[in-house]
């Protein structure tokens, strides 16, 4: 079942609340894992106090541009490292 517009900008608005209160994100592909394992890792998450939500791409593009101004602006003036990883973990 798709969303509609409506229920899209409130997927976008929810995840851009989240990233704008959070220390870190964490971005991965699940791919290849068992319907138990998805399962697993989002009740784990949930133990943990997570946040974790399955959300098409482009509605995640939309909320960290909503975002990416905000983190600019304080990447600036704060002492902050950066770090990106390929899949080779390097």
């Amino acid at each position: 079942m798709s969303l509609n517009l409506e229920e899209k900008k409130a997927v976008v608005a929810e995840v851009s609340a989240v990233l704008a209160e959070a220390k870190a994100a964490i971005v991965a592909e699940y791919r290849g894992l068992t319907v138990a394992q998805m399962t697993r890792l989002r009740a784990n998450a949930r133990k943990a106090d997570v946040y974790m939500r399955v959300v098409k791409n482009t509605l995640v593009q939309r909320a960290i541009n909503d975002q990416a101004e905000r983190w600019m602006k304080e990447s600036r003036s704060r002492l902050r490292v950066q770090s990106l990883l390929d899949e080779s973990g390097k």
